[in-house]
């Protein structure tokens, strides 16, 4: 995707399915790395007949004692990229 700042703000545009959308992530820059983090819904995506697909393939997996399968139709993503030391000096 594509990082830019909208009033103040860091968005991402993250294209999935074919699908774009601009999310609002979260950055940080500490001893030469770079990492933006954020989440998704993947409905946004036209995803959730690829999540039905997955909760019921690994239903047994994402069972708990409970006896309650769950698979999430959210998603966590996180990016780091590293500088070398004097990168852009």
């Amino acid at each position: 995707g594509t990082l830019h700042v909208k009033e103040g703000k860091s968005i991402l545009s993250v294209t999935m399915n074919n699908e774009t959308k601009d999310v609002e992530v979260t950055t940080s820059y500490a001893n030469g790395a770079y990492t933006v983090e954020g989440d998704v819904m993947l409905a946004d995506f036209s995803a959730l007949k690829a999540v039905s697909a997955l909760a019921e393939a690994c239903k047994a997996l994402h069972t708990g004692v409970d006896g309650v399968s769950k698979t999430w139709d959210e998603a966590h993503f996180k990016g780091t990229v590293y500088f070398a030391p004097g990168f852009g000096k």
